[in-house]
């Protein structure tokens, strides 16, 4: 939508549909599945481009309330549109004519504020976790960074490119956007005078690739240090689907210049081949997946049918061992939602971090005690993460404890699993 109606051609924005859609980025992240709610992110330039056409209070509101939408399903990608946004109304007001910018500049700030109430209740629980666990290390920031380097990597299991890709990038640092679009944007940019459109998405790529580099951006380092916000984000990198979009209507743009000196019957041949070499430089094979189940282990079956009470389980890791298992201990939660001591997020609270040291020297008095000091009521020993004589000590432990008493050994998918109940 926002392609064509900027371009005037439908088949150059089926081009950027497919380059947004289906670039590595997208499979390096198809396990977070908040980093594929993309949806608002040209809604939202749609809506900024209607604003500056119209002038009008409705076309303010819509481009807040995509702003918002956007937030609200990641927030990353919420406070880099809110970013790359403020750039790109500035530049749109400075093509504008003398007597309209104190409209537009009204109309924009309309949208600030239309995004910022619907927001707002939604920062607060951040706001709130921020002043508790305070910004993000500079050294994680380094690790999730883009490198030059980042964007000639694809996945590994790209079909042209992924063994290439091997030695140039890990997660998070994937950002490979495909040759034929950076060609259709050169084209685009070289064969005709630029419209101010597509400067201001020529200078939004450039943003979004240099900030893209984290700590070693100019611009990333004082919003790090001035703006709350972004001291709490730790993949920059992840402004590489930012580049992408600006990339991909700047592709468009290359395109329907290209088939304004075509019959018709050639344009669509022109868009059946782009669309076919994008594909071929998009494709995933295989794409691999890890079996996790979709109903309930007779475990955690049994497990919901019990009063509610307070779950640990076991093996838990150790501080410098995160996340071990935990990821997979809070998918299992939502199978009977009992209170959960283990967690898994991209922070660690000290008061968590402190009990796993606690906890570290199972089945010994300190960690036996912190079980109960936490009101634990289910303590769920996983043998299959054990060694056999760990299994047999824990459980003897936990057996000879007078506070525990078993409650049954079910199978939990990987082996068997001995319950102990808190007394």
């Amino acid at each position: 939508m926002l392609a064509a109606r900027l371009t005037g051609s439908t088949t150059a924005g089926i081009t950027a549909g497919i380059v947004f859609a289906f670039v590595p980025y997208r499979f390096d992240h198809y396990m977070h599945l908040e980093l594929q709610w993309t949806v608002w992110i040209p809604w939202a330039f749609w809506a900024l481009h209607k604003m500056f056409d119209s002038g009008s209070l409705r076309d303010a509101v819509l481009l807040g309330v995509f702003t918002a939408l956007q937030f609200m399903s990641s927030v990353y990608y919420g406070i880099f549109l809110c970013t790359l946004l403020a750039v790109c109304g500035l530049l749109l007001l400075c093509g504008r004519k003398r007597k309209e910018i104190p409209g537009r500049a009204r109309a924009l700030a309309t949208a600030g504020i239309v995004a910022g109430l619907l927001i707002a209740p939604y920062v607060i629980p951040y706001a709130i976790t921020r002043q508790r666990v305070g910004p993000r290390p500079e050294e994680q920031l380094g690790m999730f960074s883009a490198r030059a380097a980042s964007y000639r990597a694809a996945t590994e299991t790209n079909y042209l490119y992924g063994q290439r890709s091997l030695r140039l990038g890990r997660p998070e640092r994937r950002l490979f956007p495909g040759i034929l679009p950076m060609l259709l944007a050169v084209t685009g940019l070289l064969l005709v005078a630029v419209s101010d459109d597509m400067i201001m998405y020529l200078v939004g790529l450039v943003v979004a690739f240099e900030m893209s580099f984290g700590l070693k951006s100019y611009l990333f380092t004082f919003l790090y240090h001035h703006v709350p916000a972004f001291d709490g984000l730790r993949a920059p990198a992840r402004l590489g689907i930012f580049a992408v979009f600006f990339l991909a209507v700047l592709a468009a743009n290359g395109q329907s210049i290209l088939e304004k000196a075509l019959s018709r019957r050639m344009r669509y041949a022109l868009a059946f081949g782009i669309a076919a070499v994008l594909l071929v430089e998009y494709w995933v094979a295989p794409l691999p997946l890890t079996r996790y189940a979709s109903s309930p282990p007779p475990l955690y079956a049994w497990l919901a049918t019990q009063p509610t009470g307070v779950v640990a389980e076991f093996p838990i890791p150790e501080p410098i061992t995160l996340p071990g298992n935990e990821p997979r201990y809070a998918y299992m939660s939502t199978f009977h939602f009992m209170p959960l001591l283990n967690g898994y997020s991209g922070y660690y609270p000290a008061s968590y971090l402190a009990r796993l040291e606690r906890l570290k020297g199972m089945p010994d008095d300190t960690a036996l005690q912190t079980l109960v000091g936490a009101g634990v009521r289910y303590v769920i020993i996983h043998t299959a993460f054990y060694r056999p004589a760990a299994t047999r000590e824990i459980v003897a432990a936990l057996e000879s404890h007078s506070r525990f008493r078993e409650l049954g050994r079910f199978d939990d998918e990987f082996g068997t699993a001995v319950v102990f109940a808190a007394r």
